[in-house]
């Protein structure tokens, strides 16, 4: 096959305004992508669009096994509801209180807020 490019879980993106940090999450128009490098505004930077990892939450949110994730853009952090958040995908293990972090399925797919 001639025109397969890539299993599409790590693509290659142009950092927004402000730059971004390895390891946190930011919102690409409609696409949500956790940094692996650290990048200068404009510079093309490595992301992770699908699979499992581990993202940020404050400490007394809890998910359950299989509960959806929403991303609050603002504050970068997972959140349990969804007014105004993106889903991103799903939690893979539970994560209780006093967890700092929640391990999420990307869904890899278009993230609107809700």
């Amino acid at each position: 096959m001639k025109n397969f490019i890539s299993g599409g879980d790590v693509v290659e993106l142009i950092a927004p305004s402000g730059g971004v940090v390895s390891g946190n999450g930011y919102i690409h128009v409609a696409l949500f992508a956790v940094a692996q490098v650290t990048a200068a505004e404009t510079e093309v930077y490595s992301a992770v669009v699908e699979g499992i990892v581990s993202l940020p939450k404050t400490s007394t949110v809890v998910f359950s096994e299989g509960e959806k994730v929403f991303w609050d853009d603002a504050t970068k952090l997972c959140k349990e509801t969804s007014a105004g958040y993106f889903k991103i995908g799903y939690a893979v293990k539970s994560a209780g209180n006093p967890s700092a972090t929640v391990l999420v399925k990307l869904n890899g797919s278009d993230v609107t807020a809700v």
